[in-house]
């Protein structure tokens, strides 16, 4: 197998707190030209970086940013951050795959973005395809990626579909079929 094309820190340096700004520059320190990050919409309305949808059993769309990072702080000893202040942190040269866990939040996501003038460095991928589909009609506009743990019977169909850029495949199911499949249909390929 050849050399990646490039690295991802996924949420970070292995070792480090996940999804959290000291992670992600540890992960660039070590060599990633891209962090992958997972976002969420608070209940005033703020994007901020955190996989899980709770933190500490409490829903992250029913707490206010102030509620979320207090939580978070206090529970899970991180300093939980936004979207913004993620961007505004790592360098310009560093690629974002931004992860959307929840439905609804496009939008608030693309504000961000282009707030931050990310837009033309990001990769803006959900397992939940109607998300993505939904990202490809909004301005500005923004690459999209569909991601998937399962194997694909027709991986450029469903790209087509969703109006995707790239397939973001779990590694165990990615091999060489698939990377040329999705290279015909024009087509990136990001393995996590």
């Amino acid at each position: 197998m050849k050399r990646p094309l490039i690295i991802i820190a996924h949420r970070g340096e292995p070792g480090r707190r996940e999804n959290t700004v000291a992670g992600f520059l540890a992960g660039i320190r070590r060599g990633a030209q891209w962090i992958e990050l997972d976002v969420h919409r608070t209940a005033d309305g703020t994007v901020v970086v955190h996989h899980d949808f709770e933190i500490a059993g409490r829903p992250l769309t029913r707490l206010t940013l102030k509620q979320a990072k207090e939580l978070a702080r206090r529970t899970k000893r991180i300093a939980l951050p936004t979207l913004e202040e993620v961007i505004e942190a790592v360098p310009e040269r560093i690629g974002l795959g931004v992860e959307i866990k929840a439905p609804g939040i496009g939008r608030a996501v693309l504000r961000v973005l282009a707030r931050r003038r990310a837009v033309e460095r990001a990769l803006v991928s959900s397992f939940h395809w109607p998300t993505v589909r939904a990202l490809a009609g909004l301005r500005p506009r923004v690459r999209t990626g569909i991601l998937t743990c399962s194997r694909l019977l027709d991986p450029a169909g469903d790209l087509r579909r969703t109006r995707a850029q790239a397939l973001c495949q779990e590694h165990t199911l990615a091999d060489r079929r698939l990377v040329r499949a999705v290279h015909r249909a024009g087509g990136e390929i990001h393995v996590w």
